[in-house]
């Protein structure tokens, strides 16, 4: 057996290249943004056809089942969180289980990958019928949003593209409920670099792909989080999955 150092086979200093890569995987090619808007596309795709077959009684897990058929009908393999009622307010998931009722929020956060680049989409619908405090809340987290959309662009500091939807939150009386950052990188990695939050003040650049997902989250009650995945460009951000406007109420 023979043993050979490091030292001698590969003289002189070894140097960390993770910042160098880190660096070049910020910035995604046309191709790359390609891919994960047809990652993107596939997930929008599979979370309405769950939404179609999601019916009263049914478990998170069931559920949760059904969205992985349906990311397997469109030839991706794919998953995430549901969560229903007020397991929502949990922004990571909560492993008790629960049955859907009619009233309860429904809120799915999933993903896929196309030739190994990742979506990251939330859709949070409402099942049978909606409060008057779930469309309020569902309507504030719509607006920053927005906010944190129009924000975005080449130039732009990430902790200021967050401040411009937590403003909106905080502005209408929920900042407390507003509990982690606006959003992160999107590539190889479900979550990389660059990270749209308080304390980088790293300007973005054209070609940045990233997510914008405020939340609201109202313990004991429901949860409300929009999500979907946006190319920084030199002034209007351009969307890699379909965004849906206003409250869906499933049949139920």
């Amino acid at each position: 057996e023979t043993v050979v150092k490091l030292g001698a086979a590969f003289p002189g200093t070894i140097e960390d290249a993770t910042a160098i890569f880190d660096g070049l995987r910020r910035v995604k090619s046309p191709e790359e943004q390609a891919m994960i808007r047809a990652a993107g596309e596939r997930t929008t795709l599979a979370i309405a056809a769950t939404h179609a077959r999601i019916r009263r009684g049914m478990t998170e897990q069931q559920v949760s089942n059904i969205l992985d058929e349906e990311f397997k009908r469109l030839g991706v393999r794919g998953g995430g969180l549901v969560q229903f009622g007020p397991s929502s307010a949990f922004p990571h998931g909560t492993p008790e289980p629960r049955t859907l009722a009619k009233g309860d929020v429904v809120l799915i956060d999933c993903g896929c990958k196309v030739h190994g680049y990742n979506s990251d989409v939330t859709r949070t619908v409402a099942f049978g019928s909606a409060s008057d405090e779930v469309r309020k809340v569902y309507e504030i987290v719509e607006h920053a949003q927005s906010a944190g959309i129009a924000s975005l662009k080449a130039g732009a500091i990430p902790e200021e593209v967050d401040r411009a939807a937590r403003q909106v939150i905080e502005g209408a009386g929920y900042g407390e409920f507003f509990s982690h950052r606006l959003g992160h990188g999107l590539g190889m990695d479900g979550h990389e670099s660059p990270y749209l939050v308080r304390g980088n003040r790293t300007p973005l650049v054209a070609g940045n792909v990233v997510t914008i997902e405020p939340g609201i989250y109202m313990p004991g009650k429901f949860g409300v989080r929009i999500e979907d995945d946006y190319a920084v460009r030199e002034k209007d951000p351009e969307g890699l999955s379909e965004r849906s406007l206003g409250l869906q109420i499933l049949n139920g």
